[in-house]
């Protein structure tokens, strides 16, 4: 700070000691945002300008801590004033702070120290204002001058390690898709552990943050995040009104034939259309269970020949059945081996009539699971993309605001300069011309 002292005039400021400069007035200048301070070194000194005024010029070199409320809305994009307030004790109508605008205020980036997550920018901005000290019993008004510098957060640690990794964690729920409808509870399985791990890890991260009140930018790609996998664990819980097992079992005659004579262990049954095609599956597990149950009465293989053949075949395989009463087992397993036989393959181009409405509804529910899967890929591609462009137009937007003062600052500076070199240039030759004149 530098203030005239109309006293000294006259005087010669080498001569004046420091104890003889603290008889004189003091504006009794403080800094109003410390917290604490752990070292101070104050010095005070004359100076005479080339008109003969005297000031005093004080200036210190503190070191502390300083409050400052952060704004983390643009969180990991943010950026934060780094503000040092100056007042006075001494009421506005005695002291008014002013910026010295022949010595401007600037910033040495390169003793920061905190460089590799925050970024300083180089223009100082200063406001003057008034403040009031409600603690103080004259509730008078006291002069005030902000001196603001700003720092930039450095993204690119929360980018990979926050960002990336849910989007991985997101993406991944897109795989449970690939687990056959019919198997919703391991979808649902796969899906649960999908949230539960970005339940945790948005824990991990919060960690590392003050606790606030509002949202910031990493809070709401993270919240984005689990509403997709809930969505997506809401679909597949609703597929289970669509299963295709269930489907068969309501509209397939042949389905409710296998329930009644117990074969559930041998059905590992594929969706309609699938069990139509896979012959070679269908004749394997047919073999095996003529070969399991070839003492049972003529009623199960009339009941089984009705799976095979249709409701229409049924005539016929009754007909069968009562030519065939006289032999023996072991001829009912041959007959009906060759029933099978001759059946299967034809079964295998087409669905039956008992067995077309479940196919049907089998292929409807792989056309809905194909256009859900579709929309929430682009779902899922456009809310990033939205999320993008509110980074970079929102989020970032004071960020570039900060680099064009920068770039102002600096051309200020230039300016600054030269017209300091100006104004030297013409003292110097006005006292040359002085000195031309006397001589």
């Amino acid at each position: 700070a530098k203030w005239r002292e109309p006293k000294l005039d006259g005087r010669i400021t080498e001569d004046l000691t420091i104890n003889e400069l603290e008889q004189y007035w003091n504006p009794l200048l403080f800094i109003d945002n410390i917290l604490s301070e752990t070292k101070e070194t104050q010095w005070l000194m004359a100076q005479r300008n080339e008109t003969g005024e005297v000031y005093l010029l004080e200036r210190r070199r503190i070191k502390g801590v300083f409050l400052e409320t952060l704004e983390l809305n643009d969180f990991p994009l943010d950026v934060q004033d780094l503000t040092i307030t100056v007042t006075s004790e001494r009421p506005e109508s005695e002291v008014d702070i002013i910026p010295d605008q022949n010595e401007m205020s600037a910033i040495n980036v390169q003793t920061f120290v905190d460089q590799q997550e925050w970024k300083l920018h180089e223009h100082v901005e200063i406001t003057k204002r008034i403040m009031k000290q409600e603690y103080s019993s004259s509730m008078k008004s006291h002069a005030c001058l902000s001196v603001t510098c700003r720092a930039a957060r450095r993204p690119g640690y929360f980018y990979w390690n926050v960002f990336l990794i849910m989007f991985m964690i997101s993406s991944l729920s897109f795989a449970t898709f690939a687990v056959s409808p019919d198997k919703a509870e391991l979808r649902l399985r796969l899906s649960f552990t999908l949230i539960l791990t970005s339940v945790t890890f948005k824990y991990v991260i919060t960690q590392s943050l003050p606790k606030i009140s509002y949202l910031t930018y990493m809070d709401k790609y993270v919240l984005m995040s689990l509403a997709i996998l809930c969505i997506i664990s809401v679909w597949h819980a609703i597929v289970t009104l669509l299963d295709p097992e269930h489907i068969a079992t309501k509209y397939s005659k042949p389905a409710n034939l296998f329930d009644l004579y117990g074969l559930q262990q041998h059905k590992s049954f594929l969706p309609p259309d699938t069990a139509v095609k896979s012959t070679n599956n269908t004749q394997n597990e047919t073999d095996n269970f003529f070969k399991e149950h070839a003492s049972l009465d003529n009623g199960f293989a009339d009941n089984l020949l009705a799976f095979f053949l249709g409701s229409e075949q049924m005539e016929e395989a009754d007909q069968s059945a009562e030519s065939k009463t006289s032999t023996d087992n072991g001829n009912l397993s041959t007959s009906v081996g060759d029933q099978q036989n001759t059946t299967v393959p034809r079964l295998s181009n087409e669905c039956s009539l008992d067995n077309k409405m479940a196919c049907e509804e089998w292929k409807r529910v792989q056309i809905v699971e194909q256009h859900v899967f579709t929309s929430f890929v682009i779902i899922y591609v456009i809310a990033h993309a939205v999320f993008i462009f509110w980074l970079y137009f929102d989020a970032s937007r004071r960020r570039r605001e900060m680099r064009q003062k920068d770039k102002d600052y600096r051309d200020f500076l230039r300016r600054h300069q030269q017209w300091q070199q100006q104004s030297l240039r013409q003292r110097d030759m006005h006292a040359i011309l002085r000195s031309s004149l006397h001589t």
